[in-house]
């Protein structure tokens, strides 16, 4: 029947549970070579819970495949490299060469995950939504890192939460559900945005050139935010939910 939920294959569900055992695994391990070890377990414990069950309850939308795959492999291991940045930068986020380097592997990788979809032939709306947010992910955890570290206010969170505000947008207007087609300036703007929070944590930039930097990131992918609300909005076929 139309709209029933596609059962997710055991051999799918083993590698998905495989992949959050083993981030989870290399977590804790990581762990005990912190200083303060038991709330970094914590804090990543936490994260990791919050990522299965997004990732258990999308998984569906990855049918009609039935194997997790390299790409989502490439997404996850990106994901959980974000996670494990956030749970042990949190209390001590001192911004130097290895989050440049970080943030470049991060950005670095981006592009491979899809090319390995294409090529395997695996890719689905599971994956392409799984690689959005984790991109979304990245834009947030370095903007509460620099934060934190006191390079910026409070307004770098702004373009963090852009993505967050059209998701709860699309509750209240129903054009914003509609799938964005591909455009080149929006992948620009992410790059760039991204890029600028990645070059904003170098020791070597005095901060009054990082925050221009940042600032100009925030405007990019402002603009690209708004073009798209904008032409969502203007469709004939526009409903506003009551």
């Amino acid at each position: 029947m139309a709209g029933l939920t596609p059962p997710v294959p055991v051999a799918l569900r083993r590698e998905v549970l495989a992949s959050l055992a083993g981030a989870l695994a290399l977590g804790l391990l990581i762990a005990t070579f912190w200083a303060d070890a038991a709330a970094g377990a914590r804090r990543f414990g936490l994260l990791m819970a919050l990522a299965a069950l997004w990732i258990w309850r999308r998984l569906p939308e990855h049918a009609p495949h039935h194997r997790w795959g390299w790409a989502n492999q490439v997404t996850a291991a990106r994901g959980w490299l974000l996670l494990l940045w956030l749970a042990w930068g949190w209390d001590a986020p001192v911004l130097g060469w290895g989050s440049v380097v970080l943030g470049t592997v991060f950005l670095l990788a981006d592009g491979l995950d899809g090319a390995l979809a294409r090529r395997q032939r695996t890719a689905s709306p599971f994956g392409a939504r799984f690689d959005l947010e984790v991109d979304a992910l990245f834009v947030l955890v370095a903007s509460l890192l620099l934060l934190r570290a006191g390079s910026v206010g409070a307004w770098i969170l702004l373009g963090a939460l852009l993505r967050y505000g059209y998701l709860a947008a699309g509750y209240r207007w129903r054009a914003l559900r509609a799938p964005l087609p591909p455009s080149r300036r929006r992948a620009i703007c992410g790059v760039m945005h991204a890029a600028l929070l990645t070059a904003g944590s170098a020791p070597i930039l005095p901060v009054g050139l990082v925050q221009a930097m940042l600032l100009l990131g925030l405007l990019l992918v402002g603009a690209s935010f708004l073009i798209d609300v904008r032409a969502q909005l203007a469709r004939p076929s526009r409903t506003v939910l009551s």
